[in-house]
């Protein structure tokens, strides 16, 4: 390959995910090439890799009442019930304390 252009950048990635899959299935993770950048010389990407085992968080799943925990070394063992969602923060109350919290929905675990 004398110089990095489109097409071979195209097929770069496409030889580059058949290589990871057995990465992925060994080291049992989702691996992400993102965006290729290039020039004549070189290329340059980010490379993800995410666990499969770890805690998934879906805020969807969360309806108002239910009990949750929070994902937070100050609030270790503590249940808190939802009140009200917003679109970024959601508000929480401790469970047998008076503690109102707002929390980001991404530290919200099921309990």
């Amino acid at each position: 390959m004398q110089k990095f252009n489109r097409q071979n950048v195209k097929q770069f990635r496409q030889d580059f995910q058949s290589a990871i899959s057995k990465l992925e299935k060994q080291y049992e993770c989702k691996i992400n090439l993102g965006n290729i950048r290039f020039s004549d010389t070189e290329l340059r990407t980010k490379l993800t890799a995410n666990t499969l085992s770890g805690p998934v968080n879906k805020t969807a799943t969360f309806v108002l009442g239910e009990e949750v925990k929070i994902n937070h070394r100050k609030s270790k063992g503590k249940l808190y019930t939802i009140i009200k969602k917003n679109r970024v923060n959601w508000l929480l109350t401790e469970k047998g304390g008076f503690g109102r919290v707002k929390v980001s929905p991404s530290l919200i675990l099921k309990k």
